[in-house]
Order: structure tokens, then C-alpha cells, then sequence
């Protein structure tokens, strides 16, 4: 195993909430597998694919696999932008403009929130956004279903559950959760042949 893993991520991504313990970097890999967490909070995934050339590709590996994680999202629902256009206008493009930069990519699924602010429509359009992501029309090359997930997804309460704080941040553990979760998915690509810029 060896190559590159990019996430372009939020404060999720972060590990807010985990005293920045952050599944990304803790994800069991081999040392020949370089990790980039480009993660900020409160970032939305339109800020990330407008700045792509110059905080992410920038890290694609010229002699292994290179790997983009999509953890963003939720923040673009929250700023305002409706699920069918952070999916249409930003999430296909991010993509493709991935894919043509030799990178394999991985897109999450947004887990559930119950943090003020977040409005009966605002959850609308997650699991609108999230039934999009499943559906794969960007061509992603795997789909990380976190909102499946019977510990992190939405069979449990954000305002309750022990793997969250703040009813939106995981906790530790659920940060250790989703290092599980990621390596799962992301591990596999690992193997594959480096894909070619074009």
C-alpha cells in the first residue's frame, strides 16, 4: 500500500469537538501512505473546490494512487445553498475536476445534526443532498455512507448520543469511529494503480 489521501474537509474534518483528533490522520495506514488533512472549520465545499488547484491537487502523488476525500458539505446547507445546487454545481464539477487531476475520489454522505440553527429544512435538504450522493451521478469512485452508519448515521440523536458533543461534532469516539469507517473505504484505492492526469 502506498500513496496519497487528500481531505478536503470542515470541522469535522478538523476533529472539533475531539481536541482535534482527527480520523484522517489516525487511520492505520502504511508508512509510505502520505496523509494531507486540508480541513478547516466552518469551510463549505464551494470554498474548496474554488481554491482546488491550489490547496488540494497540488498533493497528487506522481508514482502512486492519489486519493480526494470529500468530507464537506453540511456547512453550504447551513450557509444557505440548497442541496440540488451544492450536489449540481459544486459537487459533480468537484469531481470531474478531481478525476482530471489523477485522483481517485471518495464523497461522504453528511451525518445527522441537531445543533441550533438547524432547521426542519435545513435537514430536508441534508437528506435530499445525501440521497443524491448515493445515486453517484458525479461518478464518484466510492461512496463513504456515513449517514448509514448504525453508530455515527441517522438511526441515532446527535443531541444525545456519546459520539457526539455539541449535537454536530463527533466525540473521540466518534472520531475513532469514523477512522474505521474511512480506512475501509479509502484502504482499497490504496491498491490501485495511479490514475492519470487528463
Amino acid at each position: 500500500m502506498s500513496g496519497v489521501v487528500v481531505q478536503a474537509g470542515d470541522s469535522i474534518g478538523v476533529g472539533l469537538g475531539a481536541n482535534d483528533w482527527a480520523a484522517i490522520d489516525h487511520l492505520g495506514f502504511a508508512p509510505e501512505v502520505t496523509i494531507h488533512n486540508v480541513s478547516a472549520s466552518g469551510k463549505a465545499m464551494e470554498a474548496s473546490f474554488g481554491n482546488r488547484e491550489a490547496e488540494l491537487f497540488g498533493f497528487r502523488s506522481t508514482t502512486g494512487p492519489s486519493v480526494l476525500l470529500i468530507q464537506q458539505g453540511t456547512n453550504d446547507l447551513n450557509y444557505g445553498t440548497n442541496a440540488e445546487l451544492t450536489y449540481g454545481a459544486i459537487l459533480i464539477p468537484f469531481v470531474v475536476y478531481a478525476h482530471r487531476a489523477g485522483f481517485y475520489v471518495v464523497v461522504d454522505t453528511l451525518l445527522p445534526r441537531a445543533d441550533g440553527g438547524w432547521t426542519a429544512a435545513k435537514e430536508r435538504e441534508r437528506l435530499a443532498y445525501n440521497a443524491m450522493v448515493r445515486r453517484n451521478d458525479a461518478g464518484a469512485d466510492e461512496i463513504n455512507d456515513l449517514a448509514a452508519d448504525p453508530v455515527l448515521g441517522d438511526a441515532v440523536n446527535p443531541a444525545t448520543s456519546p459520539y457526539y458533543v455539541d449535537a454536530l461534532h463527533p466525540s473521540l469516539a466518534g472520531q475513532q469511529r469514523l477512522a474505521v469507517l474511512n480506512a475501509a473505504v479509502l484502504g482499497p484505492l490504496l491498491y490501485r494503480y495511479p490514475r492519470k492526469p487528463g
